[in-house]
């Protein structure tokens, strides 16, 4: 099934539709009038420092892609890795188009989706895990349930990803594949990508991927602290724009939603409130920071495809000759 057959089913369309719904009651509540006003008052200044920001930002995202396919014994050209990690997250508004970045490297590298799949698994687990301990320590003033709930949460996945890789569930599932007749080729899918997931479980690599996790989220709350900034808030310093984007980013990951419209700016308005931040201006930020970064994505993906232009072909030709790994 082709991409655009799989964006055209019932269940991600439903997604999108919800989404929007979602952000049109956002808008109605806030009243439209005001965010109208509110995006007239952001200052044109601060955009380059914002495209900055999230240049340094895709530049380690590149750097800890290209890392854990290392971890994963895969062996790509960095340049491949570059064009699809920012092709990935240049499709990230589409409903799961944060994986569009494993097709891409299918197609360049000839590599199996199953397999590179855990390593786009492990950089969401890993943002969600940095989010989560910045939650914990920071918190977030009249929601005391965060920080237990937050310690709880962060355990749970770790224990799952400890049992779900290890080696005799791997064994398991290979001797399954080998004899079931219908299920047999999805079984060994999940085998190659649980057996990715156990490469990646080693100290040093989490180490090693969560260090670069945390040096690209300084970047994107940076960028966020501007825009905030941008609006004269006294009671939001880095620390609480550090926790509201967290707040955000952790929900999108964990939340198993086709597209997460919508719900990063409910979510982020929610807890700007707790802030003391109005509703107008509070979606207002939200609007801007989600754009301004899918845009600035966006741009620097279609840069860096047009200073290579010869690799296109990878991205829309047949690899017939490529065996996959």
């Amino acid at each position: 099934m082709g991409l655009l057959e799989r964006l055209r089913k019932p269940k991600i369309i439903a997604g999108m539709v919800c989404g929007a719904v979602a952000l049109a009651l956002l808008l109605s509540f806030a009243n439209i009038r005001k965010v109208a006003a509110a995006f007239q008052h952001f200052p044109p200044m601060l955009v380059p420092i914002i495209f900055g920001l999230v240049l340094i930002r895709e530049a380690i995202r590149v750097l800890e892609w290209h890392y854990l396919l290392h971890a994963l014994r895969l062996r790509p050209l960095l340049k491949h890795s570059m064009l699809t990690l920012l092709g990935g997250d240049a499709s990230q508004i589409l409903p799961a188009g944060v994986y569009f970045q494993n097709y891409l490297l299918q197609q360049t590298e000839g590599t199996a989706f199953a397999t590179s799949l855990a390593a786009t698994l492990a950089m969401q687990l890993l943002e969600a895990a940095v989010a989560l301990v910045v939650l914990i320590v920071v918190g977030v003033p009249g929601w005391p349930w965060l920080r237990p709930v937050g310690l709880l949460v962060l355990a749970g996945y770790a224990l799952f990803l400890v049992i779900v890789s290890r080696p005799r569930i791997v064994s398991w599932l290979e001797e399954r594949a080998r004899t079931r007749r219908y299920s047999g080729w999805v079984l060994g899918q999940l085998t190659h990508f649980l057996g990715g997931l156990e490469d990646l479980m080693r100290p040093g690599v989490i180490l090693r991927g969560g260090g670069l996790t945390a040096s690209y989220l300084v970047f994107t709350v940076a960028a966020f602290y501007v825009t905030l900034k941008a609006y004269g808030l006294p009671n939001v310093g880095p620390a609480e724009a550090a926790a509201v984007y967290c707040f955000v980013l952790t929900l999108v990951i964990l939340v198993p939603l086709p597209s997460d419209l919508g719900l990063s700016e409910g979510t982020g308005v929610t807890i700007l409130l707790a802030y003391g931040v109005p509703l107008a201006e509070g979606l207002t930020i939200m609007l801007i920071i989600r754009f301004a970064v899918l845009l600035f994505t966006e741009v620097i993906a279609g840069v860096a495809f047009l200073a290579l232009p010869g690799e296109i072909r990878h991205f829309t030709g047949e690899l017939h000759d490529l065996p996959v790994r």
